[in-house]
């Protein structure tokens, strides 16, 4: 996070914020850390977390959202945030909640270089990728108000226009 910071990958994954750091223009409601982690809570706090995770609601902290519309977790269980492992709510599979034993960054990589046993998303726009492109929220801003696709650099066919 201190590294890259929020932003897309592929437009089919969000890595969400921290929110002292600047925010993307959403803020801190739904789409951002503060927001999913709150949903995530209450979903923890009322439906149960995953199976052999004793940690309560509160240990939960949202970092990742994908186009499937999963939110990528991490469960801070320890003193040292390097030994959080992932968990991923994956909207449509069953059950809903899945631990994996690994941070952030070797959980993208696992996923990228298809090294879980199956799909860890609802959505598999990243599975196996082999090139995928992180583009910064701020210039995936910058590239969105120019008329660019921020992941392609193609110009958008469709800037400018409005909609009723």
């Amino acid at each position: 996070m201190a590294a890259y910071g929020a932003g897309g990958i592929d437009d089919a994954f969000g890595v969400l914020t921290p929110e002292a750091t600047p925010q993307p223009p959403e803020g801190p409601g739904i789409g951002s850390m503060a927001g999913e982690t709150a949903g995530m809570r209450h979903i923890w706090a009322t439906e149960g977390g995953s199976d052999g995770v004793t940690a309560g609601p509160d240990s939960v902290i949202a970092w990742g959202v994908s186009c499937g519309a999963d939110i990528l977790c991490w469960v801070a269980v320890d003193e040292d945030p390097d030994k959080w492992p992932v968990i991923v709510w994956e909207r449509h599979g069953r059950p809903h909640w899945k631990i994996y034993d690994c941070g952030m960054v070797e959980f993208l990589h696992r996923l990228f270089a298809e090294a879980f046993d199956k799909c860890p998303l609802s959505d598999g726009s990243l599975w196996g990728e082999p090139a995928p492109h992180f583009v910064h929220w701020r210039e995936e801003q910058r590239r969105r108000e120019s008329g660019i696709d921020p992941y392609t650099g193609e110009p958008n066919p469709f800037f400018g226009m409005e909609y009723d």
